[in-house]
């Protein structure tokens, strides 16, 4: 059985491969972390990747996540190690030197011992698939926290404006606070109590109508004014791909 050992690095990696007798067939060698380096590794391991073969590299960063995916289109057989077993394989040899070249020939080693996790392309989906959903979580938690960003900047510049609407962030109540932003704008606007026509406001019902003369809001806040501004959006563009129907999907399919 041959084992091909890579030790993946940010900008290049090393590939060694050594059969199960301990023989090195190819002495440790770089190719660079890009299509044309893949390719050049393809062209001195494929020989090797018989019927039993085994290719290996660490479960370390986001480094070698391109040249996994690569391994797997190219029908290799893949098994991902913990560092911790490369570490402990390195510390029973008598000189505990640590390079690249020594590292790819020590995780041929670690192959050969079986201990890694076999990668197919299912598990790879699936990782992926579990990503997308701890990055929609997190964008929904980032979400929750403009929100409240967003209720405390209108607080100051405008905080009569949630009694004016009826509910909390519908379309009409971002379109209002997107084209005007304060209270100031809003009453020279002349919104207030009824409907406005025309210009990217659209037509817009103000559902429970205050009098010109509530609005308190400070105008001379810009700070608050401008992180309205910034923070509407954020708001914008992460409930855009939120409400995108079936975008994780998509997301894997592309």
């Amino acid at each position: 059985m041959n084992y091909i050992g890579i030790d993946v690095g940010k900008f290049n990696h090393c590939c060694a491969v050594m059969n199960s007798e301990g023989e090195v067939l190819v002495e440790p060698f770089f190719f660079a972390n890009n299509s044309d380096g893949f390719d050049a590794l393809l062209h001195i391991i494929k020989p090797f990747r018989s019927s039993r073969h085994m290719s290996g590299l660490e479960s370390t960063g986001h480094y070698g996540d391109n040249l996994l995916r690569f391994l797997l289109a190219n029908d290799f057989q893949v098994g991902m190690i913990n560092p911790i077993s490369t570490d402990a394989k390195r510390k029973q040899k008598i000189r505990k030197t640590k390079n690249d070249k020594k590292d790819s020939l020590t995780i041929c080693a670690v192959l050969q011992s079986r201990d890694y996790t076999h990668m197919t392309k299912n598990k790879l989906s699936l990782r992926e698939g579990k990503q997308l959903t701890r990055y929609h979580h997190d964008l929904t938690a980032s979400l929750n926290q403009a929100k409240n960003k967003l209720q405390k900047c209108i607080d100051i510049v405008f905080p009569e404006y949630n009694s004016i609407f009826a509910t909390k962030y519908s379309k009409a109540y971002m379109a209002v606070l997107k084209e005007c932003g304060s209270a100031k704008v809003i009453r020279a606007a002349g919104i207030i109590g009824g409907k406005h026509t025309g210009g990217a406001i659209g037509e817009i019902r103000i559902l429970h109508p205050c009098t010109v003369a509530e609005l308190i809001g400070q105008q001379g806040i810009s700070d608050c004014i401008l992180q309205t501004r910034t923070i509407l959006q954020k708001i914008f563009d992460m409930t855009l791909y939120l409400l995108i129907p079936g975008y994780i999907n998509a997301a894997l399919k592309s």
